[in-house]
């Protein structure tokens, strides 16, 4: 982003940055997408409408950052706002972005190996059963008291890891980010215009992008316009630290998340994984034993 600002401050038309920067750089798209994009953009088609298009053809997670840039393009455009210093604020809110989405899978990937091990510990009871030497599945399959066993084991492991997934889903919820209304209303103040002014079009070219506009970043937007107000300082600055801060914060509240989930699926283990792995892998053990000791047999 920041080397995609330098060539278009250095003059060149958005075609020829993008075909410089795709030629040089590392992979930024598929090879078909990347000639579509410089097709676009080729044909005439304003950089705006050809960056909506490119999110298109990227699942939600990728998308947001194409309608961003899509947004800070044409905000800079219509308010009169240097691109360059704009695409360099955007590139580092899409790091921070980027940042955020590899603590969030790094955070899960305790809560998400205990789910994996509560969907494996009532089958890997079955194997040592079988390994062991003892007919466990036959025990399940044959006889009634293995049937019932068999029931009971295969809801409760469907319940454990419908519990888990519901835990996991819950602290991995990714909500719309606080700074997008913040950074663009920044854009449109660095053209010229009067915050109000600047704020409409940032809400304009937002909801024209598909961007969505949490009532927190409006909450935050107003504080800060009304705190420069009242304080005679330039809401420009004071809306970078504040994206910095919004950011920071959704790092700390999605950590927090994925931390309170590793101590949740203990539920769903110990009430539901568990008791599986006994119906499925303990009665039945003690069943075959019983068997084999003639002290019962198979139910006729």
């Amino acid at each position: 982003m920041e080397r995609l600002g330098v060539l278009i401050s250095a003059g060149l038309t958005p075609y020829s940055a993008w075909r410089h920067l795709l030629a040089r750089s590392e992979p930024l798209l598929s090879p078909k997408n990347e000639r579509q994009l410089l097709d676009d953009l080729g044909e005439g088609l304003p950089p705006t409408a050809a960056l909506l298009a490119e999110a298109g053809r990227h699942p939600a997670g990728l998308a947001e950052g194409w309608r961003r840039l899509a947004a800070a393009w044409a905000l800079a455009g219509e308010s009169g706002a240097a691109l360059s210093p704009s695409l360099h604020a955007l590139a580092e809110a899409l790091r921070s972005r980027a940042e955020i989405h590899h603590d969030l899978d790094v955070a899960s990937a305790g809560p998400r190996s205990t789910l994996r091990l509560i969907a494996a510990l009532p089958l890997l009871g079955v194997a040592c059963g079988e390994a062991l030497g003892f007919p466990v599945a036959a025990t399940l399959v044959g006889t009634t008291p293995g049937r019932v066993l068999l029931a009971v084991g295969v809801a409760l492991l469907l319940i454990a890891v419908f519990w888990a997934r519901r835990i996991l889903r819950a602290a991995s919820r990714y909500a719309a980010p606080e700074d997008v209304l913040l950074d663009l209303t920044a854009i449109g103040l660095a053209g010229g215009g009067p915050p109000g002014g600047a704020r409409e079009q940032a809400e304009s070219w937002a909801e024209q992008c598909g961007l969505s506009l949490p009532l927190g970043g409006r909450r935050r937007l107003t504080e800060i316009l009304e705190l420069s107000e009242g304080a005679g300082v330039p809401a420009g600055l004071l809306l970078g630290s504040e994206s910095i801060v919004a950011r920071r914060l959704e790092r700390t509240d999605l950590r927090r998340r994925a931390e309170r989930a590793g101590v949740r699926l203990m539920l769903p283990l110990g009430l539901a994984a568990l008791p599986s792995y006994i119906c499925l892998g303990v009665f039945p053990l003690v069943l075959s034993l019983l068997n084999s000791t003639g002290l019962i047999g198979p139910a006729p």
